[in-house]
């Protein structure tokens, strides 16, 4: 009781810690902590699920569960909320060399880069995975349809202004992309979705080498996430969900689709020369357009 006393004089304290514990002395929590040094921050849709949940039987990672922590975007980050984000999420991290987490509104959200920099430095190492971003608004507008943020009324070329909820405005790669460069620069590594479709294993194998370590991750047999299946009724894109029954409401013309993709081209062209691979798939209309199967 007598050290306890004396720490407390000096702002410390003997406190029993553990994982879901926020800290209370923070100075420990600092020094003994480990701290993510690697994140995958975006973007969404675009198989992060996928990546994280193959990076977190690594043996030689260790990723957080939950898989998006959604902290760095917030406005109220603070050496405070710091210790606590470390405490509630990183005390089970053991000698691991990679620790890290998944959250994929960083990449887009205009808070978090400052804050990330600020509180984990430039040091780490940072992956985004891209999608062909016609395919990738498609895919968004039917995760928010099932989340029920939209209604189908939302006509799919509209940017909605929110890029929470904007299948648009969240399919525009290239401006967020030069905001990461030029802090982070050869800390950036670029994957696209194209070859999770083509490998699953080549993804996850692409992922380890930036990562440096082998590629011995237990791959899922199944798609984590899974869409909605597309097909045709005459001239409009429409949903079914799992139980094969189309989703009332919900539907996207050929023209609209085809304007869309058009809207996208500055972009995509931007985006190719920023992360210097070739995007000529993304020239192209989504595969989806060209499917046979109608309903």
């Amino acid at each position: 009781m007598e050290l306890q006393a004396t720490l407390r004089r000096w702002g410390r304290e003997i406190v029993a810690e553990g994982p879901g514990t926020a800290c209370r002395n923070r100075n420990t929590c600092r020094m003994s902590i480990r701290k993510p040094n690697f994140m995958i921050i975006g973007a969404q849709k675009c198989g992060t699920t996928y990546l994280c949940a193959a990076l977190s039987r690594h043996p030689q990672v260790f990723h957080s569960d939950p898989k998006e922590l959604l902290f760095f975007q917030r406005k109220d980050v603070s050496a405070e909320t710091f210790d606590d984000y470390l405490s509630n999420n990183f005390t089970a991290a053991g000698d691991q060399p990679l620790v890290g987490e998944g959250s994929t509104v960083y990449f887009q959200w205009p808070n978090a880069l400052p804050n990330i920099k600020k509180y984990l430095g430039t040091d780490l190492k940072m992956i985004v995975c891209l999608r062909h971003p016609t395919d990738r608004a498609v895919s968004f507008y039917l995760h928010n349809y099932r989340k029920k943020r939209l209604t189908g009324a939302e006509v799919l070329t509209h940017s909605l202004g929110d890029v929470r909820v904007s299948p648009v405005t969240s399919s525009l790669y290239a401006k967020h992309i030069e905001r990461w460069l030029e802090e982070y620069g050869d800390n950036m590594h670029f994957m696209l979705f194209d070859t999770l479709v083509e490998s699953p294993t080549a993804f996850v194998g692409e992922a380890c080498d930036y990562l440096g370590i082998p590629n011995v991750c237990q791959l899922r047999d199944k798609p984590v996430n899974r869409g909605f299946e597309l097909c045709w009724d005459g001239d409009s894109l429409v949903a079914m969900n799992e139980q094969g029954e189309r989703l009332e409401g919900v539907g996207f013309s050929r023209q609209e689709l085809e304007d869309l993709h058009a809207s996208f081209s500055d972009d995509v062209e931007q985006t190719e020369r920023l992360i210097g691979r070739s995007l000529a798939t993304w020239k192209q209309l989504p595969t989806f357009l060209d499917k046979q199967k109608n309903w």
